[in-house]
């Protein structure tokens, strides 16, 4: 159907599709910048009732955070202490999502992003939610104050290093990262029907994603999903049609193409 707002199929396809575009991307600059230190960062903003207004909220204090960003990188005479801690980021790739806050209490938007550190920054072993992890402390609480600044309402960030040793779980550390500021915009299965449709109402043809730096240039289609017809010309199928009345779906229709066994 395509309206991966609403249909938790295409809401796969799609993010399956942003993820591989995403991971050869964060592996070419790597490759070429292999100092550059890997982090997952959230952000969020303050809960309230108008998803339209929390995603204008979000995404206009994202812009102004990465303006803060160019000009710290081109303002070499400002003084250090009034730069953007933001300028230490070589690249970012992120995504939006917008869930309903406990007890249905408003909407809470938040965006995942996987950014590359420049290597001066310094990482310390803490432990988070009951995970160890190694965290860039002091720019960490400096993009809390930042961001507190520029949102008005939210200090909310977390930074946490994504591990590159060459072992399997590593690999698995930066994939699990790119899938998490790469996944849909409404987690379908915590949300009620009337909920969703709004949020598909409110969001459909908005930018749900961000890339800046380095990371700038992600060939990521405007349509992420699969093109159907044109794959199923390549592979024997059955194509069922299904009719709906009485409160049921009812098999009104087959097509065999031929090449396959249908019983």
């Amino acid at each position: 159907c395509k309206k991966h707002l609403l249909c938790a199929m295409c809401a796969l396809r799609r993010s399956a599709k942003t993820v591989r575009e995403v991971e050869k991307k964060i592996k070419a600059v790597l490759s070429e910048n292999p100092s550059l230190v890997p982090v997952l960062i959230t952000m969020t903003v303050r809960n309230e009732e108008s998803l339209k207004e929390r995603y204008l909220h979000i995404t206009s204090s994202k812009t102004k955070l990465l303006q803060s960003r160019r000009n710290a990188l081109k303002a070499k005479k400002i003084r250090l202490s009034e730069r953007s801690v933001s300028r230490f980021i070589h690249g970012s790739f992120g995504s939006y999502e917008f869930k309903k806050g406990a007890g249905g209490h408003g909407w809470h938007p938040h965006s995942h992003e996987i950014a590359l550190l420049d290597p001066s920054v310094k990482f310390q072993k803490i432990v988070k939610k009951g995970k160890d992890v190694e965290c860039p402390i002091e720019f960490e609480q400096a993009l809390q104050q930042e961001w507190l600044k520029i949102t008005g309402d939210s200090f909310v960030v977390d930074v946490r290093k994504i591990s590159m040793v060459s072992t399997p779980d590593a690999l698995d550390s930066l994939l699990k990262a790119i899938c998490e500021a790469s996944k849909y915009a409404l987690k379908l299965n915590d949300i009620e029907h009337a909920d969703q449709i709004h949020a598909y109402k409110v969001l459909r043809g908005r930018r749900l994603t961000f890339t800046y730096g380095s990371l700038w240039g992600i060939q990521i289609p405007d349509d992420l999903n699969d093109t159907i017809e044109e794959e199923l010309l390549l592979l024997p199928y059955v194509d069922l049609v299904y009719s709906f009345y009485s409160g049921n779906y009812n098999l009104s229709d087959v097509t065999d193409t031929g090449d396959t066994l249908f019983g």
